[in-house]
């Protein structure tokens, strides 16, 4: 089966990091309640390819997104995998988050 390319990472490689940025496009997904569209002319296209820095987080903030989870999400989607977290480190802060709650 063929991943659908909305998930996968702008670098096209399997890696651990490609994971986390698939896990961030999905938890954007849930958190936004929207289809991100496939249209490369579109904002979901620009926040993937990292063309507007900011975008991804002004447009979650704009939807009233919790200020933890816009920027667990754009840690997770950064456009160079090597800033983006590891596994572990995302599982750590959402059980810190749970943890204030």
């Amino acid at each position: 089966a063929r991943a659908d390319d909305r998930y996968i990472a702008p670098e096209h490689v399997a890696s651990y990091a490609a994971d986390v940025f698939s896990l961030g496009a999905t938890l954007f997904d849930l958190v936004m309640d929207i289809e991100m569209p496939r249209s490369p002319q579109n904002m979901w296209f620009q926040i993937r390819s990292a063309r507007r820095p900011g975008l991804l987080a002004s447009y979650m903030r704009r939807r009233r997104a919790p200020e933890s989870v816009v920027a667990l999400v754009e840690h997770m989607m950064m456009a160079d995998p090597a800033l983006r977290p590891t596994m572990a480190d995302v599982v750590a802060y959402v059980e810190r988050a749970l943890a204030k709650c």
